[in-house]
């Protein structure tokens, strides 16, 4: 990997404006913490300021006004309506993130999400003429007073005698130029225009709405806007570091001794402390993600990463360029203070498109001189490893036919696939399973997935075959037959990275190639599915994959014998920096070995005996149809018929879908729901 060329021009940096606070003084204290020096966030007596730094109403405190004759808002729980769109919320966040990791304050960062909604912005002029204006916070806190005061009053006075009123009250306030703007809901707002005209402190006042809206919200989408000049400032130095690192023609950003660079050390967003380092290299992908919006500008723009000469001894510190740039290609960590893999292991999984990793002059080198093998299992693509050829160009492409999914020999009466991704996950997952269950979860699995098991032993068995120990499994298993508290339920219902304590307990495994007729596989899309991430609305485009099939079990004293399994998945979309699903929900039911059935066509129903999902034979009627999915899903569930048919209706009787509900809902379903013993 070659250094860079040179340096290219600066860009100009983009311009701002900049919100002035009504109280003109931070809030509190300086936000802070034990990691990256952000200061908790102190209680105020006088004044409460909201996120923009703008004075906050929606609560009162007691002891925060002052002054003769001031009536305090009652109102201390406003409704806050509306929701900003994703991408003001994304530059928002991506402001506030940018000010946080360099120690500044973001109480000046804006946040359109609280100026949307049934909110209405009034501009009042007056204020600089009225004797208040001498005040030390120009007359803000009394003006404020002023109009809810008054106008409660007048809507009280115009109200029905006897009929209690809410009193008016302003979200917030901004003071700009000659104007106050404040924000109220609509219908407070109405009262608060029929009190222009009014004096206040010896000045007229002229209320109306603005035009505009509120002061800036339009600029919600440029990055800059609502910095303050010092982090507009510092925003444009970043920018310029990474201008002069970044070679356009190689495709490689030289962030390589950055703790020698001039301007950082200038800055002193670099020195000896490793939390200041961090932050900084975190600050300057923020800046990266800005920079380059989507995926596709990402692989195009970006190729090849050096953090030579870091003193790394670890990948936590840059962990978010795995995250920023996923499909890196070349990588160089030479001259670093790497001496085992283990150092490198939350990288594992990640980097799916690697072809060059640089690890010279690294301790590992001679602590862990056998690391090649386990190097390459990490990152499939790997040619270059340390300047030395690992795999070559066919070899890859020679593996990756031998690996290319081949249709499954059986699948169930309702398989429809979209462009092969339940399959390529299928045939990837149990594999996975079998020899390297930390890396399956580093691929899959997030601190949002959800795992359960269950042993289910009221179903038939071969009889030539030995019930193997259920013992390495009873104390997790979720058997709602057996497991009545809704205690234990929740207890037994892992997520994140009580999964891999788990899977680390359950005896080892070895599933069958998919080459053979041991499987028979449902799946379909599920729309609908709920997005932890975005959290949208409309929700995510998913996938259920419902497998019956058998594996190899090998118990701690060494004695081995099959198993029977049913598991259903439920995939979604991947999280930022891995690959393009995740597992959502993962529920594995055991039973007895029986073997499966053949099935000699692609729509023959699964027999009953392997658990199916339900589906009728075409000659029942729609009615009798549906009372069979009934009996199974309250079979499979322990809900009442009740409860199961509200299941079925809420998901329109598909059968798969109600599983999903199911599983996403049970925790909060009542006891009445389930049948009892």
């Amino acid at each position: 990997m070659a250094p860079p060329t040179g340096p290219r021009a600066g860009s100009n940096a983009n311009s701002g404006r900049n919100v002035r606070s009504t109280n003109g003084a931070p809030r509190g204290s300086s936000r802070g913490g034990s990691r990256g020096g952000i200061a908790k966030r102190g209680r105020s007596s006088a004044v409460r300021i909201d996120r923009d730094g703008d004075l906050d109403m929606d609560t009162s405190a007691a002891g925060a006004r002052s002054g003769s004759g001031a009536s305090k808002s009652t109102n201390t729980s406003t409704r806050r309506s509306g929701r900003a769109s994703a991408p003001a919320k994304s530059t928002s966040r991506l402001q506030q993130n940018i000010t946080r990791h360099l120690g500044g304050d973001i109480s000046q960062t804006p946040r359109a999400s609280r100026v949307t909604g049934n909110n209405t912005t009034l501009a009042i002029m007056g204020l600089k003429a009225s004797r208040a204006a001498s005040n030390s916070d120009g007359g803000i806190r009394s003006l404020l007073e002023f109009l809810e005061k008054k106008a409660t009053h007048v809507k009280t006075t115009g109200s029905e005698r006897g009929r209690r009123v809410r009193p008016v009250a302003i979200k917030k306030s901004l003071a700009e130029g000659d104007f106050v703007y404040i924000l109220a809901n609509e219908q407070d707002a109405d009262e608060l225009i029929k009190i222009s005209g009014f004096t206040f402190a010896g000045a007229v006042l002229d209320i109306k709405k603005s035009e505009t809206g509120w002061p800036g919200a339009d600029n919600a989408q440029n990055g800059d806007a609502g910095l303050s000049t010092a982090a507009q400032d510092t925003k444009m130095r970043l920018q310029q570091v990474l201008e002069r690192r970044y070679n356009v023609e190689t495709k490689l950003l030289d962030l390589s001794a950055l703790g020698q660079d001039p301007v950082l050390v200038e800055m002193g967003l670099h020195s000896s402390s490793p939390e200041t380092a961090e932050k900084t290299f975190q600050v300057l992908m923020k800046l990266c993600q800005d920079l380059f919006k989507t995926p596709q500008q990402k692989r195009e723009a970006m190729e090849s990463v050096s953090l030579g000469a870091n003193a790394l001894a670890s990948v936590n510190p840059v962990f978010s360029l795995a995250e920023t740039f996923p499909d890196l290609k070349h990588l160089d960590l030479s001259n670093n203070q790497f001496s085992s893999l283990k150092q490198l292991n939350k990288w594992r999984g990640r980097f799916r498109r690697l072809e060059t990793l640089l690890l010279l002059n690294n301790p590992i080198i001679q602590t862990e001189p056998n690391h090649t093998s386990e190097v390459m299992e990490w990152f499939p693509y790997l040619q270059n490893l340390s300047n030395v050829v690992v795999r070559t160009p066919q070899q890859i492409a020679i593996a990756l036919e031998k690996a290319k999914v081949k249709d499954i020999p059986q699948n169930g009466n309702d398989f429809r696939d979209v462009n092969n991704l339940g399959q390529n996950f299928i045939v990837e997952f149990f594999p996975l399973f079998d020899t390297n269950r930390d890396l399956l979860l580093q691929t899959f699995y997030d601190e949002h997935s959800a795992f359960t098991v269950s042993v289910v032993n009221g179903v038939p068995k071969e009889k030539d075959t030995a019930v193997l120990p259920w013992a390495p499994y009873l104390s997790f298993s979720r058997n709602h037959q057996r497991i009545t508290t809704e205690g234990a339920r929740l207890q037994r219902h892992m997520k994140g990275a009580r999964i891999q304590e788990i899977w680390k307990q359950l005896p080892a495994t070895q599933h069958p190639s998919f080459d053979t007729n041991k499987y028979i596989v449902d799946c379909h899309p599920l729309k609908g599915l709920r997005d932890p991430v975005n959290r949208s609305i409309e929700g995510e485009l998913g996938m259920i994959i419902t497998m019956h099939g058998e594996f190899t079990e090998t118990q701690s004293n060494g004695s081995s014998g099959l198993r029977s399994f049913t598991r259903t998945f439920v995939l979604g979309p991947s999280l930022t920096g891995r690959g393009p699903i995740r597992v959502v929900s993962d529920m594995l039911s055991l039973h007895a070995y029986n073997p499966l059935p053949a099935i000699t066509g692609p729509t023959q129903a699964i027999v009953a005996t392997v658990a199916p999902t339900p589906a009728p034979a075409a000659a029942l009627s729609p009615e009798e149809q549906q009372q069979m999915m009934l009996i199974e899903l309250t079979k499979r569930t322990n809900m009442t018929l009740e409860y199961s048919r509200m299941c079925l209706e809420g998901a329109e009787w598909n059968f798969d879908r109600a599983l999903a509900i199911f599983e996403e809902k049970r925790a909060a379903l009542p006891a009445e729901a389930f049948i009892q013993a």
